[in-house]
């Protein structure tokens, strides 16, 4: 044999030998990883996963979203934040938390557990570290969610090699931020106001009474008689009496920093008032990055972001946007006296309406057709006449009697009239109409229809300001009246 063939038998050879070492090595690492999977031991059953309690807590610390939450008990057992004792806990909510720690249950323990990654505790997906009063403590680590979601596995920094399954996740429990766990200022409830102020842009007072020729109740500009929009002044009252903070940004803010937020003297006060009296009244800054509004309570240094939903509307409020459209509000049921006088007459029409009482006889008992809804009278049941009283109405133009319908119709021409537009301008142009409203509980009202350009006429009550109304509309009641006998 020569050396060339030596050597190969001992090259196989070698091969061979080192195919049986792999094959050895390969199903000790097998029979090992399933020895140790065998070894691994379930129980099933209520586990508490710690012998702590409320009274040997002391401290909760763990960090969410790159933010370190670390509180502990002082001597008067109230929690506060380790590093800042001024910070204005939420006692409840931090109780709440305690409880929810101290009260922690698993329900399968775990035992001769091998490789943390396996069950996502080498790097977990959250960790809380518990301080007792005995200076040691305890970290809790939650990894994966089972494979049947029933729990999500958990370790306990004193117990090596066990695991348990709980089926709470600690990740939601410890879920809040700093806003949820700071003791926020309430905004005071305004049970009863009369009165809404949005900075310098609007003044409005609820007043009952019928200035605008309205039997309804009334918003208007506070000292004057300038009606506004009673649902949209309800809709904003309502908006800020139910206004609620967003976050917290920060509890303390120093002067600088408040005028930062745009909460010194450029910031918008909104209030609700009971006369002259305060009842709610909120400072709103400046926008934040979101579109969202810096806010505080008057002589407060605690900031918060309020939703720009909440309050948008309120920072566009004015009264150039929130007048009362209508200019006679007053039902033909409540019209006394009605004068107009058109351009180009120089006589004063005088429209009144008068109600009188009569007696009228209806169908004696016998007669009539009984009804279940009608109840029947001693009179009616003794067949004799029933008499009942009606009221007759009667409308009379320059002191003569005229058809009640088409007075009201021309009448329903001048109540649905609406102005587009608020302007304070009382322009000197001819004065197409002038009409004067007296109702019957004596209110009155006179309205100037004056030229304004081809599509508005411009109505003025007066005061200083007038509401731009559609010309066609006023031409029609003008022809309308004009038609009047």
């Amino acid at each position: 044999m020569d050396k060339e063939e030596t050597a190969l038998k001992r090259s196989m050879k070698t091969l061979i030998l080192l195919g049986v070492l792999a094959l050895f090595i390969g199903g000790y690492y097998l029979v090992s990883s399933l020895t140790q999977t065998q070894s691994v031991t379930e129980e099933e059953g209520a586990f508490a996963l710690s012998d702590i309690s409320l009274d040997t807590l002391a401290g909760m610390s763990w960090t969410r979203d790159e933010t370190e939450y670390h509180f502990v008990q002082n001597e008067e057992g109230l929690w506060e934040k380790s590093d800042d004792a001024a910070f204005p806990v939420n006692q409840e909510a931090l109780e709440a938390l305690a409880e929810d720690l101290t009260g922690l249950e698993a329900t399968r323990r775990l035992e001769n557990v091998g490789e943390l990654a396996d069950y996502g505790l080498e790097e977990p997906v959250f960790s809380l570290t518990a301080q007792l009063s005995d200076g040691s403590s305890l970290t809790y680590a939650m990894g994966d969610e089972t494979a049947f979601a029933d729990g999500y596995y958990m370790s306990v920094s004193n117990e090596e090699g066990v695991l348990y399954i709980v089926e709470d996740s600690l990740d939601d429990l410890f879920s809040d931020n700093l806003t949820a766990l700071a003791q926020l200022e309430e905004i005071p409830e305004a049970e009863s106001y009369d009165r809404l102020v949005v900075g310098t842009a609007l003044d409005a007072t609820y007043v009952d009474d019928s200035v605008s020729l309205d039997p309804a109740q009334h918003w208007y500009v506070t000292g004057t008689s300038e009606a506004l929009d009673g649902d949209a002044l309800e809709g904003l009252a309502d908006a800020l009496n139910g206004l609620t903070w967003q976050e917290l940004v920060e509890y303390n803010a120093s002067q600088d920093a408040l005028a930062q937020y745009g909460l010194t003297d450029a910031a918008t006060a909104l209030s609700l008032l009971s006369g002259e009296e305060t009842q709610r009244s909120v400072l709103i800054g400046a926008e934040d990055d979101n579109g969202d509004f810096y806010a505080r309570l008057p002589d407060s240094s605690m900031v918060y972001l309020v939703s720009s939903d909440s309050v948008s509307d309120l920072l566009d409020a004015g009264v150039e946007t929130l007048f009362e459209p209508t200019l006679v509000g007053l039902p033909a049921d409540n019209l006394s006296r009605m004068t107009f006088a058109l351009s180009g007459s120089a006589q004063e029409r005088v429209v009144e309406r008068t109600v009188s009482q009569a007696e009228a006889a209806e169908e004696t008992a016998e007669e009539a057709e009984p009804t279940e809804d009608v109840e029947t009278t001693e009179e009616a049941e003794t067949g004799e006449d029933v008499e009942t009283i009606e009221e007759v109405e009667v409308f009379t133009v320059d002191g003569v009697e005229a058809d009640a319908q088409t007075v009201k119709d021309a009448y329903a021409l001048l109540t649905a009239l609406e102005g587009t537009a608020r302007v304070e301008d009382n322009a000197d142009g001819e004065c197409l109409l002038e009409v004067s409203v007296l109702g019957d509980a004596g209110q009155s009202l006179t309205v100037r229809f004056l030229s304004y350009d081809v599509d508005s006429y411009l109505a003025s009550t007066g005061g200083d300001y007038a509401l731009l109304v559609p010309a066609s509309d006023v031409d029609t009641l003008i022809r309308s009246l004009r038609q009047l006998p």
